[in-house]
């Protein structure tokens, strides 16, 4: 069999140049072989600001004319949840590889068109799921294989972003969608799929006025197909130091997860802590980077079809919410 052609070069477009997308861009430009060729953003402010650092790219405020005159290898989208769609269909048609900022939209109508067209073209993509790459998370999956879990409880607690789109649900899906999504993924990746969703979400504007309509909190009882009960829980009301993680009840241990800081394992009358020191965000967009020069996808942890899973999961929670009925998966 002959060897795979190693691209040394592959060159990149950048959609959406926001907060993440500058932190993706930062990291892409520290990866040897990479060249960053357009940029594209709505907004012309951010463009030209992004466009300093990238002083030799090309900059639009039409993604799909950037998509039609560019020569991509790959592209990573940072963009809005309410903007997927489009721009996913036609870099699929020109089969450019896709680095995608979760969650990878909000309808799975959409979404499905967008996996059958990267299915046909045959488009390595990955989706921004960074603690997939955190070695701990290893660790409290090889855990649970050996110690039986029964009760689960994965939260995302904190204050409400600032940005209007995320206030606003139509745009954001909401924080079970939009933040919250990264623990839904998390349990995912550890137990397997969920098999039904029951939800209960509130707007409470004795919290912080009628200028949103999210959810101020939320819980969502999840039964697993492994039979583990999970509690999933998001909160954006409170401005108490932000609690992120999950805790897992084991036969013999607690297992505790604080968002990229520390893992705890309890036992009775013993407690192993250990510090978290790894950049995800890096390991993601280097292991997208490097399936793009060899063709070899088998180190991306987050699909577009896995983590379509991640959103058909949240989209159910926010289902439930609407209607007080319990969802099936």
């Amino acid at each position: 069999m002959a060897n795979k052609k190693i691209k040394s070069k592959i060159r990149v477009g950048i959609f959406g140049c926001g907060g993440i997308a500058n932190l993706h861009v930062d990291n892409l430009l520290k990866i040897e072989g990479v060249q960053i060729v357009a940029l594209y953003n709505r907004g012309r402010e951010r463009l030209e600001r992004m466009g300093k650092k990238v002083p030799r790219a090309r900059l639009y405020q039409d993604a799909l004319s950037m998509v039609a005159k560019e020569k991509m290898d790959a592209a990573i989208i940072s963009l809005t949840p309410d903007c997927h769609g489009e721009l996913e269909l036609a870099l699929a048609k020109n089969k450019v590889a896709m680095f995608i900022e979760k969650p990878i939209g909000l309808s799975e109508k959409i979404c499905g068109d967008i996996a059958n067209e990267i299915n046909k073209n045959n488009v390595i993509t990955s989706v921004a799921y960074q603690e997939r790459y955190n070695p701990v998370l290893d660790l409290v999956k090889e855990m649970v294989k050996r110690e039986p879990a029964g009760l689960v409880n994965a939260y995302w607690i904190g204050s409400m972003p600032s940005p209007e789109w995320w206030r606003k649900k139509a745009s954001s899906g909401g924080q079970a969608v939009e933040q919250t999504t990264h623990l839904a993924d998390m349990m995912r990746y550890i137990f397997g799929e969920a098999e039904s969703v029951y939800a209960y979400g509130k707007r409470n504007e004795n919290f912080l006025g009628a200028e949103h309509d999210v959810e101020d909190y939320s819980s969502a009882l999840i039964k697993m197909r492994s039979g583990i009960a999970l509690n999933l829980l998001s909160g954006c009301y409170t401005g108490a130091e932000p609690k992120v993680g999950f805790e897992i009840i084991t036969t013999n241990h607690r297992i505790e997860y604080s968002w990229n800081k520390s893992l705890k394992i309890i036992s009775s009358g013993k407690q192993e802590e250990l510090d978290i020191h790894h950049d995800s965000y890096m390991a993601e967009i280097k292991t997208f980077i490097d399936a793009v020069k060899t063709g070899d996808r088998f180190q991306i942890r987050s699909n577009y079809f896995d983590a379509f899973e991640s959103l058909k999961l949240t989209l159910a929670v926010n289902k439930s919410m609407d209607s007080g009925e319990v969802i099936k998966l």
